[in-house]
């Protein structure tokens, strides 16, 4: 299998299990539209070979490292070669917060799941006023 193949691979297997980032639109709205739809939907056809930056845009889009997207296929591996929580998060910078909590279990929860505990954290933060949401385009921050 080529690289192409194994980055269309990783794009369909993200885009099946994050029902935040399943169409080509959210993922350039994610990317701020620096990736197309025509773009992506080229990589996801694996019909033409991608640039490094796009390949990097992509990864951020999804919290991972641009090398993760080109490693092997992410759907078919096995959990323990899935890319942890606290490796998806050392593409910011920071370490997995949570000491008491698996992050390889939540990384590999079901997209249901996920979203599921992804609503509790928001409505949780929301209630002790603390800002942990992803900045949206035009969204006002205060400073």
């Amino acid at each position: 299998m080529g690289i192409k193949e194994v980055l269309s691979e990783n794009l369909r297997a993200l885009m099946a299990s994050r029902p935040a980032l399943d169409t080509l639109p959210k993922i350039t709205a994610k990317t701020f539209g620096r990736l197309s739809n025509g773009k992506l939907d080229r990589i996801r056809r694996a019909a033409v070979a991608t640039d490094i930056d796009s390949v990097e845009q992509l990864a951020e889009a999804f919290g991972l490292e641009a090398w993760q997207l080109l490693k092997q296929p992410l759907g078919n591996a096995s959990p323990e070669e899935k890319p942890p929580v606290a490796q998806l998060e050392s593409a910011r910078g920071k370490r997995w917060p949570f000491p008491s909590i698996d992050p390889v279990k939540v990384g590999n929860l079901s997209a249901a799941d996920a979203e599921d505990l992804e609503r509790a954290w928001l409505r949780i933060a929301r209630n002790l006023e603390i800002d942990i949401e992803v900045d949206k385009p035009g969204k006002r921050v205060n400073a």
